[in-house]
């Protein structure tokens, strides 16, 4: 079995994004979770892995959207193999879903080689108790195996609930928003920097700030945010055609204006 880890370590919320070229027709897979991710290069000898999930910490009882494709080594989606995700809850229970009885969906969208908006497979799991859960994908093809590791956590409250919209893999001639829903579990007053690569053309509103920092473009919201409330950041993206490549948007920092 061939093995590729992906940690999370703190609140930070990023995005990830895999880029994959297929001949003339350019694809890249779009990682977004939600929280700062330690990552190995996510090209594997014969095929590349994504597994994504909307959050990065959900509440006890919230439902998990899993998102996730799989590339051959010319950059395009596998969709006749055999998929699992086997989740580890904090009581190191053991959940697996798979699509051999229909809980891992392959979706029309993994025969499309153009512009879709929706996830080659997807998948849902209930949460329970509190405490860091596991999550194992497997693609089994051929007679090998592949498999890649990602962590969620279940906390009973946190500052800011974020939540990532976008696509998951991307034809790069056409341009996609990301968009962040955010409820705040207190106020906050200050600035929130998305981080991206400066080799994306990035469009934003005119009320938002981008400036250039260490080779990395900065998109920066100034808000005035109540407790109780829900908001959303979005902005437009483009990336260039270049493949293979690994780009990494994020984190997402929250930046608090301190009173005198």
């Amino acid at each position: 079995m061939k093995e590729l880890k992906i940690y999370k370590r703190n609140l930070d919320v990023f995005i990830t994004i895999c880029f994959v070229f297929a001949l003339l027709v350019s694809l890249y897979l779009l990682l977004f979770p939600v929280g700062d991710v330690v990552t190995e290069k996510m090209k594997q000898d014969k095929v590349s892995l994504a597994l994504n999930t909307d959050k990065s910490i959900y509440s006890p009882g919230e439902q998990v959207y899993f998102q996730m494709t799989a590339l051959d080594d010319q950059g395009k989606p596998i969709c006749d193999a055999e998929f699992e995700l086997i989740i580890e809850d904090s009581l190191n229970s053991f959940k697996t879903l798979s699509t051999k009885d229909g809980t891992v969906k392959i979706n029309s969208s993994c025969f499309v080689y153009d512009f879709t908006s929706e996830p080659d497979l997807e998948a849902y799991y209930q949460t329970d108790d509190s405490g860091k859960y596991k999550v194992s994908f497997l693609m089994k093809r051929e007679g090998e195996e592949y498999k890649i590791i990602d962590f969620f956590e279940v906390q009973e409250s946190v500052a800011f609930n974020v939540e990532r919209m976008g696509p998951t893999r991307i034809y790069p001639p056409s341009t996609y928003e990301m968009i962040m829903k955010i409820k705040a579990n207190q106020d906050f007053k200050g600035q929130i920097i998305e981080t991206a690569p400066l080799s994306f053309d990035v469009v934003v509103p005119a009320s938002v700030q981008m400036k250039i920092e260490n080779n990395t473009r900065k998109i920066i919201w100034h808000v005035d945010w109540k407790a109780g409330e829900s908001y959303e950041l979005k902005y437009m993206f483009e990336t260039p055609s270049i493949s293979p490549y690994l780009y990494l948007l994020g984190p997402l920092g929250f930046y608090e204006q301190k009173s005198f």
